[in-house]
């Protein structure tokens, strides 16, 4: 009996539909979502800059179904695309000019939307975007070109809001709750892990809609308590971020900084068993040729983590050339993946036409039983 448990149990470990599942990620991925996934850093489209209904509609009109925003709120309530909790002292104009605090900052939270809407700045803050307008938008180009978008929502600086009296987290579900559409997926981003475990332990299940949580790692990323980003990197510190954190966002300053290129490897594969997806976060290519070449170089280094799954994807700013490389990569991957499979189930004829013979070990007969 132990002979023929052992045979079937051997069978099922070479059967086509578990070798499928052995070959999947550790890490659950959307079917719907291409992997390598590519997604628009601040929503960015060349032409129409960040945080715009005309940058929004133009990744969707190049396909881009990834899209990454960064929210603030200003006095009265609002939730905006905003990239930063201040203004830059530049675009303030006169009759703000008393609006800074003791730190000489002009902070967004300080105005009203329609302050800021009065602020004549050009392209760099005007004209300014809500998250319900997004929604609205997104709701349009869903119907239009029948695509489902995936949101990644960065919240700007949770404790800062926090203490200013507002709950920029709640805000955001709320908004989410009754705008976003129901096949649209959703994900918070933050840079604070501590804020992120006490809206993962207030508990997620009292919003009508599904979310994921992700933490935003990059240089200066935890806010006003500057919390060290060392532990991060640790197996603890994975394993204590994999209880309440779906994803992780790495800009590459930050790996440089604390890993070397056999312990980012590490760092990875640590990663992926307990079931995090990693994104890495890099800069466009710039202009200048010198950074031009690096950043290239920048781009051919990750690559091969890209394509060995490894990695979820990339965030970064739209360009052409990028994500058409990602869809290629992505192409390169499928068509290896089913050249793996092809190759290991063409192998498991040969287990299925063994002779039997009498008192065989694998097919003992009944005497024997």
């Amino acid at each position: 009996m132990t002979r023929i448990t052992s045979f079937c149990l051997l069978l099922l470990l070479f059967s086509p539909t578990h070798l499928n599942s052995a070959q999947d990620n550790a890490v659950t991925t959307d079917p719907l979502i291409p992997s390598p996934e590519f997604i628009s850093y601040q929503g960015f489209f060349p032409e129409y800059g960040v945080h715009n209904s005309a940058a929004l509609l133009s990744l969707a009109e190049n396909g881009v179904r990834s899209i990454h925003l960064q929210i603030c709120m200003t006095r009265d309530g609002h939730l905006i695309l905003f990239p930063s909790i201040t203004i830059e002292k530049a675009l303030i104009p006169p009759q703000f000019k008393d609006r800074n605090r003791e730190d000489g900052n002009y902070y967004l939270i300080d105005f009203s939307l329609g302050e800021l809407q009065d602020i004549e700045t050009g392209s760099r803050l005007l004209p300014l975007l809500t998250l319900k307008q997004a929604f609205a938008l997104s709701s349009v180009l869903q119907k239009t070109y029948n695509k489902t978008f995936h949101f990644y929502l960065e919240l700007k600086n949770i404790s800062f809001h926090l203490q200013e009296g507002f709950d920029i987290f709640s805000e955001t579900m709320d908004v989410i709750s009754t705008m976003g559409g129901a096949s649209e997926r959703f994900y918070i981003l933050a840079s604070e892990a501590g804020q992120l475990k006490r809206v993962f332990s207030e508990g997620l299940s009292r919003y009508p809609v599904e979310i994921k949580l992700c933490l935003m790692v990059e240089e200066g990323s935890f806010g006003i308590a500057q919390e060290d980003q060392g532990w991060i990197f640790t197996r603890f510190g994975l394993r204590s971020l994999s209880y309440f954190v779906d994803t992780i966002f790495l800009s590459r300053p930050v790996i440089q900084k604390n890993l070397s290129s056999e312990e980012e490897n590490t760092f990875l594969e640590n990663a992926h068993k307990l079931g995090l997806r990693v994104f890495y976060k890099i800069e466009e290519i710039e202009e200048n040729q010198e950074v031009k070449d690096d950043s290239a170089k920048e781009y051919d280094q990750l690559e091969s983590l890209l394509f060995s799954q490894k990695t979820a994807g990339i965030l970064t700013p739209f360009s052409p050339e990028i994500y058409d490389h990602i869809k290629e990569l992505t192409e390169d991957k499928k068509q290896k993946q089913e050249q793996e499979k092809n190759s290991i189930h063409k192998r498991l004829p040969h287990l299925f036409s063994i002779k039997k013979e009498p008192n065989s070990p694998l097919f003992p007969n009944k005497d024997s039983l």
